[in-house]
């Protein structure tokens, strides 16, 4: 099977002001630096039809911001682990999941308002931990919340992932979630 790689190119202050026209998605790891050149740069991107994928907290944050998930409400924890995770297999994000599965977690961030926003997995109930480092999950209030949202807001597409799909590139499983979000996103 041949593999297409996605054209990318890793945002930076080079790109404010520059036409974004081209692109079709904006993916989010790490949140972005505050900058009114920034956010001008991309509200206008959105504006012009460009998706966005955040991935954690940081990036969640970025979204509400910039107004493309109204009404979405989250909270973000320190630790890492494995979770029980209820999958939408009919979901275009969760396609192909099992509804009962896992996901990894580092900086566990959980939705506890999805706005005009569907769910696509939330995590299972209250003895949803499995293994690993995160201490007080179980007051965490993360139990039976969203973990992956998607959907539309004007002319973009959003979706916002809690779990980690591709820290260090180890858990391989949940590569899918975001090829899918990438998928689901373009026109």
């Amino acid at each position: 099977m041949k593999h297409t790689p996605f054209d990318f190119e890793p945002f930076s202050e080079s790109l404010v002001g520059a036409d974004l026209s081209g692109y079709d998605i904006f993916l989010c790891q790490s949140g972005l630096s505050s900058g009114q050149a920034i956010a001008a740069a991309l509200q206008s991107f959105f504006e012009g039809g460009g998706d966005y994928i955040g991935i954690g907290g940081a990036c969640a944050d970025v979204s509400v911001q910039l107004g493309l998930s109204p009404g979405v409400a989250y909270s973000s924890g320190s630790g890492n682990g494995i979770v029980r995770v209820a999958y939408d297999p009919a979901d275009p994000v969760s396609a192909q999941y099992p509804e009962d599965s896992y996901a990894f977690v580092y900086g566990p961030t959980f939705f506890i308002d999805a706005g005009s926003l569907e769910v696509s997995a939330s995590i299972q109930a209250d003895d949803f931990f499995v293994s690993g480092y995160w201490s007080g999950w179980e007051q965490s209030g993360a139990a039976r919340q969203a973990v992956v949202l998607h959907g539309g807001t004007g002319a973009s597409s959003v979706t916002l992932i809690g779990i980690d799909p591709t820290f260090r590139a180890h858990p391989e499983h949940t590569f899918r979630i975001l090829a899918n979000a990438i998928y689901s996103s373009l026109d």
